[in-house]
């Protein structure tokens, strides 16, 4: 017997499953950590299946240096059903092959795989077969996020891998590791020339550190995948501006006339020249300070859906953090000329274009987790009330910070 805390209260009945009341109570000892949950393995081949399904029902593989098996990989090559009560996995950066290939040979697959997180290095043939082994075997994968070695790999492996999801698939995250080493934009493949069928996206997100030609790849004529379907589209970019991202965030706008979420953080020169001038449905729009959110709510149609407008702000962070405040209860400059330019658009050039606007979130981001700013958040509230006075008086601004709800 295994020497764990449950190990004296694990009895099993004459036909080797362990009662409902006795599994409850011994779940309530078991540790959550898979790392730590792999030493009751022996204890667990005695659980009814209602227990080993709420047991394996999230697990991790953390990045490791070691050479030796991980103990979960031991689980599923001495239980493959256990791969069947799997339902939220992810996989850390590895330096070989190893587990890859013992996810893959699974027999039983993953029948009820929903979210997959992948940090591979595809360094060889032989991972990229196994990853898409993995994938074929998961036929209700609802979101896959996965972050690359490379924006290299990333382009050189996308199609591929999407091909291998199921029509279940709705949530494409495409993350890369590190940037180091690459000082110019990777070639952009072009379309495969395949006729394999492509799930159809509710939310895609293109993260900070892709290089141009990612969306590159979506916008090209040729792209496969059907974004007709999309709801939900984040991409930020720290390109600087250029006139293929405007034209290539303009044709995969075409293609998202669905969209309901748009979370966009791109240089002001390219936000001036997106058209959404199509894009009737949308109802929330996020984005940063930097970026010029008055520009964007300045092209949408003027029968539009908009409900709710978020803004991540550090604005007045930032001013105090540097030392610019001469009195706890003054507002740099800054703050005002933006707020004026935003209510402008909203309130006062048309204040019947946004008819459905319920709320304007400013989240607020902290300058430095060990900074002390000289002012306390009933203060940097009331400033920004005051700062935002228009929306504030319509009972449309919400504050929110760091780790806190709406207030």
């Amino acid at each position: 017997m295994i020497d764990t805390p449950c190990s004296s209260h694990v009895m099993t009945s004459n036909s080797g499953i362990l009662p409902l009341e006795i599994c409850e109570t011994v779940l309530d000892y078991l540790p959550t950590r898979s790392t730590e949950l792999c030493r009751c393995a022996l204890a667990c081949r005695a659980f009814a299946i209602h227990a080993q399904s709420r047991l394996f029902r999230t697990i991790s593989i953390p990045t490791s240096q070691s050479t030796d098996p991980h103990p979960l990989l031991q689980i599923f090559r001495s239980s493959p059903s256990v791969s069947g009560y799997v339902q939220s996995m992810s996989i850390g950066l590895r330096p070989n092959n190893d587990v890859f290939a013992s996810l893959a040979e699974c027999s039983l697959g993953w029948p009820r795989l929903r979210t997959l997180v992948l940090y591979p290095v595809f360094s060889s043939p032989e991972v990229h077969e196994n990853i898409y082994a993995i994938l074929l075997g998961a036929p209700t994968l609802h979101q896959l996020d996965i972050f690359f070695a490379s924006p290299i790999d990333g382009n050189a492996t996308i199609y591929p891998i999407l091909r291998c999801c199921s029509e279940s698939l709705q949530v494409l995250g495409l993350h890369t590791l590190s940037l180091t080493g690459f000082y110019s934009e990777p070639r952009t493949p072009g379309p495969p020339r395949d006729l394999a069928t492509y799930p159809k996206l509710q939310e895609l997100v293109i993260a900070d550190s892709w290089y141009l030609s990612t969306i590159l790849m979506f916008a090209q004529t040729g792209c496969p995948l059907d974004l007709s379907n999309l709801r939900t589209l984040r991409y930020t970019s720290r390109s600087l501006s250029s006139s293929k991202l405007t034209s290539s965030l303009n044709r995969v706008l075409q293609k998202t006339t669905s969209l309901r979420h748009l979370h966009i953080n791109v240089s002001d020169d390219v936000i001036e020249k997106l058209d959404l001038s199509a894009h009737r449905l949308l109802s929330h729009i996020e984005t940063d300070q930097h970026s010029n959110i008055a520009a964007i709510l300045a092209r949408l149609p003027e029968s539009n859906c908009l409900t709710a407008i978020t803004i991540q702000t550090s604005i007045l962070v930032d001013d105090w953090a540097q030392g610019d405040h001469r009195s706890n209860r003054e507002v740099s400059n800054r703050l005002p000329r933006y707020a004026a330019r935003l209510q402008e658009v909203i309130v006062g050039e048309k204040p019947s274009r946004f008819p459905r606007l319920e709320r304007v979130v400013l989240k607020i981001k902290p300058y430095d987790e060990d900074d002390r700013l000289p002012v306390t958040l009933r203060d940097m509230k009331r400033q920004l009330e005051e700062a935002f006075w228009k929306l504030h008086r319509r009972g449309l601004l919400l504050v929110q910070y760091p780790g806190d709800g709406l207030v």
